[in-house]
């Protein structure tokens, strides 16, 4: 398997285990490795709700590099996450 497969595979079961419908947009707007990184591997029901309530959090009147974008919108979806639950670690 290639690269880009992977990633593809590795963003389409990080939204099946949190129940996300919209593998693309995640796939667009956030990087995966940091969202395994600061999210739980197990989300309960609440984690799971808590996330796709603040997903699609970005500034959109950003203009710069695309990664940095993505950055920034990742680091707002895990705080706005952390916010919801109240999981600071």
């Amino acid at each position: 398997m290639n690269n880009l497969s992977d990633k593809n595979n590795g963003y389409a079961l990080f939204c099946k285990r949190w129940n996300i419908e919209d593998v693309k947009k995640v796939e667009e707007m956030y990087h995966l490795e940091d969202l395994k990184a600061f999210l739980p591997d197990e989300p309960t029901e609440k984690d799971k709700v808590a996330l796709n309530s603040v997903l699609g959090a970005s500034f959109d009147n950003f203009y710069g590099y695309m990664d940095y974008q993505k950055s920034t919108n990742t680091f707002e979806l895990i705080m706005q996450w952390r916010e919801k639950t109240g999981k600071f670690e």
